[in-house]
Formats: C-alpha cells, structure tokens, sequence
C-alpha cells in the first residue's frame, strides 16, 4: 500500500512538473523567441484563411520551414494542451476542451496584439484550437486502447 501511494506521488510529481515546463515553453515561443518581432505598430489578421492560401501559392518566397513551422507548428503545440486539461484539470468533455483552448488562443493572440509581438492572427487561434482537439482524441485513443490493453 505504501509503495502504491509513493507511485502515485511520484506521477502526480511528473504531471506537475510536465505542465509547468509544457506552458513555460509556450510562453516562451509565443512572446520571447527569436521568431517574434517586435513592431511599433499592431498586425491584426481577422480574416480566416487570408493569409494561408496565398503563402500555399508562393511557398518558394516564404520557404517551406517558415510555412510548415507555422501551419503544423500550431496545430502540434495545441496537442499536449489537452492532455494537461483532461489529466491535471479533469476536464473531459470535448467541448470544454475545445472552449478552453480557444480562450487560451484567443488571449494569447490578444497579448500579442496588445505588446505588439509577432501577429495577432484568427489563423493561429483556429489551428491551435484544432491542435487541442487532435490531442483530445489522441488521450482518448491512447485511454481506450493503450491502456485498458
């Protein structure tokens, strides 16, 4: 019994620690790196997909790790987002998870805006909230079938 309380203590250790480094490394890429810019001036994207479809089309001019890096970068770095809602904060409807996560995006988005850091962009809050439901349904899979086998 003492080993089995030790066992769980120590996972509820490496879930605490896990998060705390996964949300500082999103504070960290969201407002501090090197990719941010800092501008006198506030960039604001409120149209869905406006700037998606032409960088598809001039993907040579861009080059395809600053495409690729933007496209899936926020789609993937939503995904461990709902693995931290559903294991640390016992959040396990979808449709919680998917309100909470575009809150997260949207003041993330909102910050930027306001410190004038990168773009504010509805792109990267539809993306990271679509990252936020792959990650759902990955938990989902990973509880259904990994773990009951």
């Amino acid at each position: 019994m003492k080993n089995n309380n030790f066992s769980k203590e120590i996972i509820r250790f490496l879930k605490i620690i896990s998060s705390i480094l996964y949300f500082s490394t999103l504070i960290y890429i969201f407002f501090f790196s090197r990719r941010r810019r800092h501008t006198s001036y506030n960039e604001l994207n409120l149209v869905p997909f406006k700037n998606i479809i032409p960088e598809t089309n001039s993907i040579h001019d861009f080059g395809s790790f600053n495409y690729n890096s933007n496209l899936v970068g926020n789609i993937i770095i939503f995904i461990p987002f709902s693995f931290i809602l559903i294991e640390g904060f016992k959040v396990s409807k979808l449709s919680m998870v998917v309100v909470i996560a575009f809150i997260a995006s949207f003041m993330v988005e909102f910050l930027q805006y306001i410190f004038k850091v990168g773009v504010a962009d509805i792109n990267d809050i539809i993306l990271n909230t679509t990252g936020a439901v792959i990650g759902y349904y990955i938990y989902s899979i990973y509880k259904r079938y990994i773990i009951k086998n």
